[in-house]
C-alpha cells in the first residue's frame, strides 16, 4: 500500500475514534441527566411503580458506566461483512454503543474478528447460520484515545501493518480485560462453549486458564441466551487466596460484571457452616496429603 493511502487511513480512523469519543461523552451527559430526573421522582411513587422505576435507574447506571470504560478504547476490530449482496460495517469492543455501530465482544457476530477475508458465517442468536463475506478487516489498539497500533487486511489485499506505536514498556493500567482484544480463535471457542453441565479448562502455570474461565463468567452473564440463567444472584466465583479475591473483585466489573461474590473456598465453607473466626481453616494437615 502506497504510504499517502496510509497517511489517510491514519488520519481517518483518528478522526473516527474522536468521533466516538465524543458521542460518547454526550450520551453519558444524556444519560446522567436522565437518572438524575428518575432518583428524584422515586419518592413520589407508588412502590410498585417505584419498584421498577428503581430496575431502570439502575439499568441506565450500569450504562453509563460501560460508556465510561469504552471511551478510553472505543473499539478494537472493524469488519466489513457483506450479506445478500448488501454490506454492514461492524466494530467490536468491550462495551456495546449502538449509536455508532459499536458491538459488544459476546455478540455472535464478534466471532468474524477472527476468521480471514472471503466467505464467513456465525450462528445467530435464533440457531440459524448467518453466511456472508467478510470483505475486509480491521484490528486496532487504543490506549486512552491514542492509536497505538493498525493493521489491514481484506479479499484483495494481504494483513498490512499501517501504524504501530513503538513503547518499551508496559502501560499503565494493563489489566485483565484488554485480554479480550488479544483474545485467539480457540480462546474465543472456549468462552463461548456451550453452558450446560460441569465445564473444564484445564492447563499449565501461565496458560491463561484464569483468564479464560472470568471471561467465560462474563459472557454467561452477558450474553442474551443465558443471561437469565446466570444472574448476580446465582453466580459464584471461588479463587485460592485473599489476594486473587481482591484482584478479581477489580477486573470482573472492568468486563461488565458487578455485584458478583467472590470468595475463596475456605470463608464460603466457614459461611455455610456458620463458624466464626475463633475457628481456621487447615488446607494440609501435617507433612503430606
Amino acid at each position: 500500500m502506497q504510504e499517502e493511502k496510509k497517511r489517510n487511513l491514519l488520519n481517518q480512523t483518528r478522526e473516527h475514534i474522536g468521533h466516538v469519543q465524543q458521542k460518547i461523552t454526550e450520551d453519558i451527559k444524556v444519560r446522567e441527566a436522565r437518572g438524575s430526573v428518575m432518583k428524584k421522582n422515586l419518592s413520589s411513587l407508588f412502590p410498585g411503580d417505584a419498584l421498577v422505576e428503581y430496575q431502570i435507574t439502575a439499568h441506565n447506571q450500569m450504562q453509563i458506566e460501560n460508556l465510561k470504560q469504552l471511551y478510553p478504547s472505543p473499539y478494537f476490530t472493524r469488519c466489513e461483512f457483506e450479506i445478500d449482496g448488501e454490506k454492514k460495517i461492524m466494530y467490536f469492543a468491550k462495551f456495546s454503543f449502538n449509536n455508532e455501530g459499536i458491538y459488544s465482544w459476546i455478540t455472535p457476530a464478534a466471532t468474524l474478528r477472527f476468521e480471514e477475508p472471503g466467505p464467513a458465517s456465525y450462528t445467530r442468536p435464533d440457531g440459524k447460520t448467518q453466511s456472508g463475506i467478510l470483505l475486509s478487516k480491521n484490528q486496532y489498539m487504543i490506549v486512552n484515545g491514542k492509536l497505538i497500533f493498525f493493521s489491514t487486511e481484506s479479499i484483495e489485499h494481504p494483513r498490512e501493518l499501517i501504524h504501530q506505536e513503538h513503547f518499551t514498556r508496559q502501560k499503565p493500567g494493563f489489566i485483565l480485560p484488554e485480554v479480550v482484544e488479544q483474545m485467539e480463535k480457540a480462546q474465543d471457542q472456549v468462552v463461548r462453549a456451550p453452558y450446560r453441565g460441569p465445564f473444564v479448562i484445564s492447563g499449565p502455570a501461565g496458560s491463561g486458564k484464569t483468564t479464560m474461565a472470568l471471561h467465560r463468567v462474563a459472557y454467561l452473564m452477558q450474553s442474551p441466551e443465558t443471561a437469565e440463567l446466570f444472574t448476580t444472584d446465582s453466580t459464584l466465583v471461588l479463587v485460592q487466596d485473599k489476594g486473587t479475591k481482591e484482584y478479581f473483585s477489580h477486573l470482573l466489573p472492568e468486563l461488565g460484571i458487578r455485584g458478583v461474590e467472590i470468595t475463596t473456598f475456605a470463608e464460603w465453607a466457614m459461611m455455610i457452616l456458620m463458624l466464626d473466626d475463633s475457628y481456621r481453616v487447615t488446607l494440609r494437615y501435617g507433612a503430606d496429603e
